[in-house]
């Protein structure tokens, strides 16, 4: 579960936020994109229906703390998200998110 799911956490803080979703078929990217856009400027978003999960890249560490901070464990399309701070960059976390062995 979350536990879990919070030990993968990057140790110190990253530009790159993890966020979990559940029913993520119907998060819209750009919905996703607006709320956290509200608290620092976003880069880029991935968003992976069949994970559950979705990578949004900020352009500075501090706006995602900001949308870590205020948006962890709040209500996101009539579901509670959890954002983690991701512990590689953006581009290696695609990359190995689409690893198939």
């Amino acid at each position: 579960g979350s536990a879990r799911v919070r030990r993968r956490e990057a140790k110190i803080p990253t530009n790159v936020l993890r966020v979990g979703l559940r029913n993520t078929h119907k998060v819209k990217k750009e919905a996703l994109r607006r709320a956290m856009a509200a608290h620092g400027v976003v880069t880029d978003i991935k968003v992976f229906p069949e994970r559950q999960y979705a990578f949004v890249e900020f352009a500075t560490i501090e706006g995602a703390s900001n949308a870590k901070n205020l948006l962890d464990g709040r209500l996101f399309n009539k579901t509670r998200i959890h954002v983690l701070f991701s512990g590689s960059g953006f581009n290696n976390l695609i990359n190995t998110a689409c690893w198939v062995p």
